[in-house]
């Protein structure tokens, strides 16, 4: 019982810096594709776009770093599917932001 304890605190204390890690690259990564699209279709909706994808791209970043977290520590495969669910439907409830800002 003590052990799990231990080995849930090593998780927590990994996952913590990985999203925040995590979240910084997925703040660049939405910024980049906010400039990408809007410069491929020469409109100008980078403002609205730019609030949808960073958001989008720091959370989703995120999830996928505690995901990495539980895959190399060995968490319960409930847990790593739990996440990767959850990034999932971020990742889709972003870009239907996005699209939907896109005018």
């Amino acid at each position: 019982m003590k052990s799990k304890l231990i080995v849930w605190l090593i998780r927590i204390a990994l996952a913590i810096p990985a999203a925040i890690g995590g979240g910084v690259l997925g703040l660049m990564a939405g910024e980049a594709l906010a400039y990408l699209i809007t410069a491929s279709t020469g409109r100008d909706s980078l403002k609205n776009m730019m609030i949808w994808s960073n958001i989008t791209g720091c959370v989703v970043c995120a999830l996928l770093a505690i995901w990495l977290v539980f895959r190399f520590t060995g968490a319960g495969k409930w847990a790593k599917r739990a996440v990767l669910a959850v990034a999932g439907v971020a990742a889709s409830g972003g870009g239907l932001l996005m699209i939907a800002n896109f005018r």
